[in-house]
C-alpha cells in the first residue's frame, strides 16, 4: 500500500505566534495511488477556530435559553433554590463555601448569632449568619457595615472591601428624569406599598434566570425593620394608579442603605431614585450606600470608597438620631422642579455638604 503524506503548518491562534509555524508530517494509508500535499495557512486556521468558537457560543446560548425557560415554569421558590445552588458553585464563590459551612454549623447549635466583628478576608466578604435578630441587632449590623444577603439557605451577613456610595452634593438627575419629575406622567409616594415594592424587586426579569437574594426569609427581616420605622420605600405610579417602579432600603442615623429597585415603565426607577436622594439631602442625611459598583449607580453620582473610609462615615453618622417612622413626601421641597443642585439640611440648619476625608 502506498503511503500518502499530508503536511501542514500548525499555527497557534495567538497573534504572537502566528509567524512561528512548525512543519509537521503525518502519514496515513492513501485512498488513491497518488501522493498529494495539503498546506493550511495561519489565516485558514484562524477562520476555522473563529467558526468553531461561534458554533460553541451559539450552542451554549441555546442550552442556556432552554435551561432558563425550564426554570421559569417551575414554582418560584424551587427555581430560585436551583439557581442559587448553581450560583454558589461558581468558581469565584467556591473559596467561601468552607466559611459558610462552619458558620452554618454554628448557627444550628446557636441560632441567634450576632454579626461578626470584622471581615473574614475573603474577596466576597462573607461575615456570618444573620440568625433570628431583633430590630436592634439588625440595625447594629448595618451600623457596623454589614448587609443581609442570601440566594440559598439562611440569610447571611456580607460586607465589601469597597462600597458604592453617594454624597448628596454630588447627586444629579439626568435630563429626561428631570422632565419626568416636572410633568404628570408619574405620581410618587413614600412608604405606602413597602411589601409590594419588595415583591416586585424580587420578581424574575424577562429572559433571566429566576434568581433573587430577596427571599422569603430576607423579606421578613425587612418587614420587621419597616414596621419599626427603619426601612422605607418609594413608589412610582402611572396615571391608572398602577405601580410601575420603586425602591426600598434601610435608614440608620444619617445613612440610608439602598437595597433594590425595579421598573415596569421606562424611567420609573430613576424617578424614584431622584426623589429619594432629593429628600435625603434636604433632610440632612450624610450618605446613600448602594453596596457594589454598577453602571446604574455610577450614572446617578455614586462612587467607590474604600472600607476604612466607609467605616469612618458610619462611626460619625450611622448612630445619630434621625427620622424614625413612616416617611412622606415633603411638599415644601418642590422636588418636581429639581435642577440637579443639592443642599444638605439638618435640624433646620443649612450644612456644608458632607465629604469624607482623603
Amino acid at each position: 500500500m502506498v503511503d500518502q503524506t499530508v503536511s501542514y503548518q500548525n499555527a497557534s491562534p495567538d497573534s504572537a505566534s502566528l509567524n512561528q509555524t512548525s512543519q509537521k508530517n503525518y502519514k496515513f494509508p492513501a485512498t488513491s495511488g497518488a501522493v498529494s500535499e495539503m498546506k493550511f495557512e495561519p489565516s485558514d486556521q484562524m477562520l476555522f477556530l473563529s467558526g468553531l468558537k461561534n458554533i460553541v457560543s451559539s450552542s451554549t446560548r441555546r442550552v442556556k435559553n432552554v435551561f432558563i425557560a425550564t426554570l421559569n415554569v417551575l414554582p418560584l421558590p424551587v427555581a430560585n433554590s436551583i439557581s442559587g445552588l448553581i450560583y454558589c458553585l461558581l468558581p469565584h464563590r467556591l473559596n467561601i463555601l468552607p466559611s459558610i459551612a462552619r458558620a452554618w454549623l454554628q448557627y444550628k447549635f446557636s441560632p441567634t448569632i450576632a454579626p461578626m466583628p470584622k471581615l473574614t478576608g475573603t474577596p466576597i466578604g462573607f461575615c456570618g449568619i444573620v440568625g433570628n435578630p431583633d430590630t436592634d441587632q439588625l440595625l447594629r449590623g448595618y451600623q457596623e457595615g454589614f448587609y443581609p444577603f442570601s440566594h440559598l439557605g439562611p440569610v447571611k451577613w456580607f460586607a465589601s472591601d469597597e462600597r458604592m456610595v453617594m454624597f448628596f452634593d454630588e447627586a444629579h438627575a439626568e435630563k429626561h428624569t428631570r422632565r419626568f419629575l416636572r410633568n404628570d406622567r408619574f405620581r410618587v409616594t413614600m412608604d405606602t406599598a413597602f411589601e409590594t415594592v419588595m415583591m416586585e424587586c424580587a420578581a424574575p426579569r424577562p429572559d433571566k434566570a429566576p434568581l433573587t437574594w430577596i427571599t422569603s426569609q430576607t423579606r421578613k427581616l425587612f418587614m420587621q425593620l419597616f414596621e419599626a420605622g427603619h426601612a422605607h420605600s418609594v413608589e412610582v405610579w402611572d396615571k391608572e394608579d398602577n405601580l410601575v417602579g420603586g425602591l426600598f432600603g434601610v435608614a440608620s442615623g444619617r445613612v440610608f442603605f439602598t437595597e433594590s429597585q425595579f421598573h415596569l415603565a421606562s424611567g420609573a426607577s430613576k424617578v424614584a431614585f431622584a426623589v429619594l436622594n432629593r429628600h435625603l439631602g434636604h433632610w440632612g442625611y450624610a450618605m446613600n450606600d448602594g453596596k457594589d459598583w454598577t453602571p446604574y449607580l455610577k450614572a446617578h453620582g455614586f462612587r467607590l470608597v474604600n472600607h476604612d473610609k466607609f467605616q469612618d462615615i458610619l462611626r460619625q453618622h450611622a448612630k445619630q438620631p434621625m427620622r424614625v417612622g413612616k416617611w412622606q413626601l415633603d411638599d415644601d421641597l418642590q422636588w418636581q422642579n429639581w435642577q440637579g443642585e443639592m443642599e444638605c439640611q439638618y435640624s433646620g440648619t443649612l450644612l456644608a455638604p458632607f465629604r469624607p476625608g482623603p
